[in-house]
């Protein structure tokens, strides 16, 4: 059994995940030099053409497009004042979340950096066992006189090596409790975040049933308006009619006996 092996046997009992050979690593070099590299397609769609863009994103281009090929008007200014309005309000909302799971992240960054600092480190006094391991052999085959005290002290290296590990598997629960205290966190970010979604809907539910509440109103007024129009034409006519100007002695006169001096009759 070659060095290399006793290394990965040791990597899977400490949990020690190596970096990548030398030869995987030449193979990706060699995928990315080649002649017809596969490249990333980009979408050519406009955004209110792709499913995976958001609806608000979507109609903010859509207005846009629209005043950059008919110019500005109110009614599209309104609409992107409208937009602008929503996108701030939905920043207010996720912006303090976006942030704590940005510092959770670059916490967790900062750990894993130190995890693997202290991985190579361990690779490098590995790797120094292994030379001090090699020229054991090496004088084991030249130095039967010496095998006594190369013995013992390669148990004193053992001793070591196997205090090294009991250490790593105590950093290894440490981290592993503190790993599951930032999964709950997450998951509790995680509630929020919906909490939030479901808030904004019920918002947003509400926006459209007085959206349409002042549509019906708006309906209504203009309905009345007609009908208040038609029936003052109706009564316009009525006054210039010619049989409205014959009879305005018998008003005048019905007034009269009625006690009442003043004649409020139209002409």
């Amino acid at each position: 059994m070659g060095w290399r092996q006793h290394l990965d046997r040791a990597a899977v009992k400490i949990g020690i995940v190596w970096p990548d050979r030398s030869d995987a690593s030449t193979d990706a070099s060699k995928q990315l030099l080649s002649p017809n590299p596969q490249r990333e397609r980009r979408d050519v769609r406009s955004p209110d053409e792709q499913s995976d863009v958001p609806p608000l994103v979507g109609h903010a281009y859509h207005l846009l497009r629209t005043m950059a090929a008919d110019g500005e008007s109110p009614e599209l200014v309104d609409q992107i004042d409208a937009i602008r309005a929503k996108f701030d309000e939905s920043c207010d909302i996720f912006g303090p979340v976006s942030a704590a799971e940005e510092l959770i992240i670059e916490q967790l960054r900062g750990e894993i950096t130190q995890r693997t600092a202290e991985s190579e480190r361990m690779r490098a006094s590995i790797e120094q066992q292994r030379i001090l391991w090699t020229q054991h052999d090496a004088n084991v085959q030249q130095l039967q006189e010496a095998l006594s005290a190369a013995t013992q002290r390669w148990q004193a290296d053992r001793a070591t090596a196997s205090e090294q590990i009991a250490a790593l598997h105590m950093l290894l629960k440490e981290s592993e409790s503190d790993r599951a205290a930032r999964l709950e966190q997450i998951n509790t970010l995680a509630q929020c975040m919906k909490e939030a979604e479901a808030d904004r809907a019920a918002r947003l539910e509400h926006i459209e049933n007085l959206t349409n509440s002042l549509k019906v109103s708006e309906a209504d007024r203009a309905k009345q308006s007609q009908q208040r129009h038609q029936l003052e034409e109706e009564l316009a006519v009525i006054y210039r009619s010619r049989s409205w100007r014959m009879t305005k002695p018998l008003r005048a006169l019905n007034l009269l006996l009625r006690g009442n001096g003043a004649s409020t009759q139209r002409e």
